[in-house]
């Protein structure tokens, strides 16, 4: 297609120049002599389709003895080697590339005058066509010079660790040469051709841990796994000659490691539970506040780790703590810690009952002036245990047969039946006088989830819930209002008011079959 296109070009570009040869050839004619009409002009054209600037020259020369063109009213065509007389019509024939000519008509007797003042006014249109005919023609001569090129219109190139591949033939690249340029550059790509090289790269990419610490080593950078580091600190840790000032700063780098379940798990196969539990009977506040912090974050959703605090008597000892600690601060870290240490272990939340922790957590129920946050820490310990035996029922994440299990384990703890019996249908609504909005909804939350065994002592809180009800109606309107946002963003109306309004519907239907 492209070579035919080129020949179609180079025709076309030919029939001009030969255009403008033969318009110089008649406007030269009209001035020689008589005896210059006896000659023809004979037109050679080069064409050079080189990368450089083209070409085009024109060389005219006379031939001696040429047949003269006899003409009449009717167009003829002039025959090669015919000499054209003064003083006839001539023009080219476009579609077949010949020069015609004929008498002047009666009516155009000054044809001279305006052939000449057409052919001034059309040469510059001639010479634009023909300028734009040859850079056609060479911009065509290029891309077929791509084509046959071949694989240099992409080229891929790699140095060092960079490599890509170059679109030569133009200056970015389409939809779809850029798919056939990515296609090229991973068939290309080694890795991809050799699964032996492949395999050498990885080899190359990742270094074992042993290759890494020599690098280390050499670089004199001692690099330690946490293994090797909680082994030190343990060493340290069990240590006899340790002051309280230096095991306090142990605490709080282990503090950091155990997060890590598997750093929790080594820990307390090093026995670091016995000594946690030893130092919180330390006589320094210090060494307890963060041996209970330490202890919460090991045994937090690690159950391994709760198994060894349970059976090191680590709840004993926290139940008894929460009872007798004088520090707010140390009370709040054990709180913490005993409520990790019993979530999602129904044995130990069986033995939490029995240990008497129920009751001490009434007790902070009672000392709401003592720490606000405290007593809101044991209503949402205490809503916790009970969502976790009830969603026993709806979990179908697990086997029939862990379920039932599930369900037999925590059929055996009365937790429902102690909430009512140690007072806190009682002790709950009290808490709704707490200023604090997110601590206000765990109360709500709490009360929702004993709404029918406490359904009585919930009912005389009615009241107060529905000045609750008016304010956070309230507060809800200006919350939208003010931030501009929906009913359904909206946490006084979305969250606060929603529980308010299900909790005083559902008493108001209790007082009706009271």
């Amino acid at each position: 297609m492209k070579l035919m296109k080129i020949a179609s070009l180079c025709c076309i570009l030919i029939l001009s120049t030969a255009t403008q040869e033969a318009s110089r050839d008649e406007l030269k004619s009209s001035e020689k002599d008589e005896n210059v009409s006896k000659h023809h002009a004979l037109v050679a054209l080069d064409v050079d389709l080189s990368d450089e600037e083209d070409h085009t020259t024109v060389e005219s020369f006379l031939e001696e003895g040429a047949e003269k063109f006899i003409p009449t009213h009717e167009w003829q065509t002039v025959k090669p080697g015919q000499a054209v007389p003064r003083g006839l019509h001539i023009r080219l024939n476009l579609q077949t590339g010949e020069r015609e000519a004929k008498l002047m008509d009666e009516d155009n007797s000054d044809i001279h005058g305006s052939y000449y003042m057409m052919q001034s006014e059309s040469k510059d249109k001639h010479i634009h066509e023909h300028k734009l005919l040859k850079d056609e023609l060479k911009k065509a001569v290029k891309e077929l010079k791509l084509d046959q090129e071949g694989e240099e219109a992409m080229k891929y190139w790699k140095n060092k660790n960079r490599e890509g591949i170059i679109n030569l033939k133009k200056p970015s690249f389409t939809h779809g040469e850029l798919k056939e340029a990515l296609k090229k550059f991973k068939a290309e790509r080694d890795d991809v051709q050799d699964p032996n090289v492949k395999a050498e790269s990885s080899k190359r990419s990742f270094r074992t841990i042993d290759e890494i610490q020599e690098e280390f080593r050499k670089l004199k950078i001692d690099m330690k796994t946490d293994l090797e580091i909680l082994t030190n600190m343990m060493q340290s840790y069990k240590s006899s000659d340790i002051n309280d000032r230096d095991r306090v700063v142990l605490l709080k780098e282990l503090e950091y490691y155990v997060h890590q379940i598997d750093n929790a798990q080594n820990f307390a196969s090093m026995d670091g539970i016995y000594f946690l539990i030893r130092d919180l009977n330390s006589t320094s506040e210090e060494v307890r506040a963060e041996a209970a912090l330490v202890l919460a974050s090991a045994v937090q959703s690690n159950p391994k780790v709760q198994v060894t605090a349970f059976e090191n008597g680590a709840m004993q000892k926290l139940i008894r703590m929460l009872s007798i600690e004088s520090s707010v601060a140390i009370r709040v870290r054990v709180l913490t810690a005993l409520s990790s240490l019993i979530r999602n272990f129904p044995y130990a939340q069986l033995k939490f009952l029995e240990h008497g922790g129920l009751d001490s957590l009434s007790q902070l129920l009672k000392q709401l002036t003592v720490s606000e946050k405290l007593s809101i820490k044991a209503v949402t310990l205490v809503h916790d245990l009970i969502v976790e035996q009830l969603s026993t029922l709806d979990d179908g994440d697990i086997s029939e047969v862990l379920r039932s299990e599930k369900l037999n384990q925590y059929s055996r703890i009365p937790l429902l039946d102690s909430v009512v019996e140690q007072g806190w249908c009682h002790l709950v609504p009290n808490l709704l006088g707490v200023a604090n909005h997110d601590s206000k909804e765990k109360v709500l939350n709490l009360m929702w989830i004993l709404k029918d065994e406490c359904r009585a002592d919930f009912f005389h809180a009615l009241p107060r819930l529905q000045i609750l009800q008016k304010e956070y109606r309230e507060l809800s309107l200006m919350e939208i209002e003010e931030d501009g946002i929906s009913a359904e963003d909206s946490y006084f109306g979305a969250v606060m008011l929603r529980n308010i309004d299900r909790l005083v519907k559902h008493l108001g239907q209790s007082k009706d079959e009271l």
